[in-house]
């Protein structure tokens, strides 16, 4: 056993002779040689853990996500404006990618049905805007709070009945209202260009008190 090890620190004394009498940019080139794969897969996985742990310190939830199909833009600005009005700080997640045909069937991408479920039962959204037979679709399949719950008496009186779209889902017996028809709204003009559009609170939003406020701004303007 004693010649085994004497024989092994030999030979590693034999290859740290000739590296200690190398330059230093010689060292650097065949430690490079040697171990730049262990060096490299290191560096990256140094990068990927900064980068997670900067996502997960620089992370925050929106105080206002919106879901709309049909629309005719993607810019956030207008909700900033809205909930600027009643909170000094807003992050607005906005999806405005999906649109649907008047009989409701997709005419973007495909697989416009399979996200519109995804994001409806995500728990991630509190407003949806929308028109069209899809939009009532989904009212009609209970993804829609009551909005007499949420929004003022007097707010809510003031709206035209065949401005409200009621739903009757589950045990419910009277039909409640759970969206609102604009026929116009020029602060959504750029969404909804000479077209009417419906407007109605997710069942399941996290942000329920904004998204009643934003409605309310724009029953009221």
């Amino acid at each position: 056993g004693y010649n085994n090890l004497s024989f092994i620190s030999e030979i590693i004394m034999e290859k740290l002779t000739p590296f200690k009498k190398m330059s230093k940019q010689d060292k650097i080139a065949y430690i490079w040689d040697y171990w730049k794969w262990p060096i490299i897969i290191t560096i990256l996985i140094i990068m990927v853990i900064s980068s997670v742990i900067k996502t997960i310190a620089t992370h925050k939830d929106p105080n206002l996500a919106v879901l709309m199909i049909n629309s005719h833009s993607k810019d956030v600005d207008t909700f900033e404006e809205i909930v600027s009005t009643f909170q000094k700080e807003n992050y607005i997640l906005l999806n405005a990618n999906l649109s649907f045909s008047e009989q409701g069937t997709p005419t973007g991408f495909y697989l416009d049905d399979t996200v519109l479920s995804a994001e409806l039962n995500s728990e991630t959204f509190d407003l949806f805007f929308g028109n069209g037979e899809k939009y009532t679709f989904c009212a009609e399949e209970g993804f829609l709070i009551d909005l007499s719950t949420v929004l003022p008496e007097n707010v809510l009186s003031r709206i035209p009945k065949d401005h409200i779209l009621y739903s009757t889902v589950g045990d419910r017996v009277e039909p409640y209202p759970c969206a609102i028809l604009f026929d116009e709204c020029k602060i959504l003009e750029k969404y909804y260009p000479e077209e009417a559009f419906y407007c109605g609170i997710l069942y399941n939003n996290p942000n329920p008190e904004t998204a009643a406020k934003v409605l309310e701004n724009l029953l009221v303007k």
